[in-house]
């Protein structure tokens, strides 16, 4: 992950699949709160790039509005998952 970073910049739109992916590892692994700051990256870079209606976007949130919900933060996803239109 950091020779990725200093390769393309912490900020790339590439970054997104690999904090996605590990966001999706430590969640699997129990690490919620993990997780969560790597989802929380990717969607801030994926927004930015690819914008809100972008499928990759789309799964950026849900995965994030996951998260959420298992740290008892529903409403919060509910709210992220309106703003994305994507179904839990």
């Amino acid at each position: 992950m950091v020779i990725r970073e200093k390769a393309l910049s912490p900020d790339h739109p590439d970054m997104v699949e690999s904090l996605n992916n590990l966001g999706g590892r430590l969640r699997a692994q129990g690490d919620i709160v993990g997780a969560q700051r790597y989802f929380e990256r990717a969607l801030l870079i994926v927004e930015r790039a690819l914008g809100a209606v972008h499928p990759t976007t789309k799964t950026v949130a849900n995965n994030m509005a996951s998260v959420l919900e298992a740290l008892k933060r529903r409403k919060e996803a509910k709210a992220l998952r309106k703003k994305f239109d994507v179904e839990g």
